[in-house]
């Protein structure tokens, strides 16, 4: 066996180790934490979709955990008076050299015991001016809440980090802020 590959068999069993638990770590996060809904017997709000959107696991540092997926027009059950985030991810139309834009927005609120929302996708699409200049798209996520009325109002977004992975950064806990803080 000559050198080099003596010295290479040595760093492949080191790196693999290596490599496998990186690989775990990273294949537990990216599995998440699902929401959890509260039981029947709980108190609860209701969000519907006018297309999918994903209810996300996050702390209020961005830590990303997970998210669950939430089909169109199936209505769920969210745990009243607690910040919850959702998310929608899609395309947006654009013309031509562009095609298509990949888009993820996110939106934060806290549902109220008994109180029906609903969950829309609010993106703008890429256009093309008359003078040829390219005006990108945007995505958003609007929290619509329904009145007695029928009618919609729509639910202010509750300022919160965006979701992240953050690796190790998260498995760490985080210093507590002063009391002045």
């Amino acid at each position: 066996m000559t050198v080099i590959e003596n010295s290479f068999q040595r760093t492949g069993a080191l790196l693999l180790p290596l490599c496998l638990s990186f690989l775990a770590l990273a294949g537990c996060q990216s599995a998440g934490k699902q929401y959890v809904f509260p039981k029947e017997s709980e108190p609860a709000a209701t969000a519907v979709g006018s297309s999918r959107f994903f209810l996300v696991n996050s702390d209020h540092t961005g830590c990303y955990w997970g998210r669950t997926a939430v089909d169109a027009n199936e209505p769920v059950r969210l745990k009243p008076d607690v910040l919850t985030e959702v998310a929608h991810e899609g395309h947006l139309a654009a013309p031509y050299p562009i095609n298509m834009v990949q888009c993820h927005s996110f939106s934060s609120f806290t549902p109220r015991q008994g109180e029906h929302y609903l969950v829309k996708s609010e993106g703008v699409p890429t256009t093309r001016t008359a003078d040829g200049n390219v005006v990108r798209g945007r995505c958003a996520t609007g929290v619509w809440r329904q009145l007695s009325t029928g009618e919609l109002e729509r639910v202010p977004n509750e300022p919160r980090p965006a979701p992240t992975r953050r690796g190790f950064s998260c498995l760490m806990p985080e210093k507590a802020p002063a009391a002045n803080q």
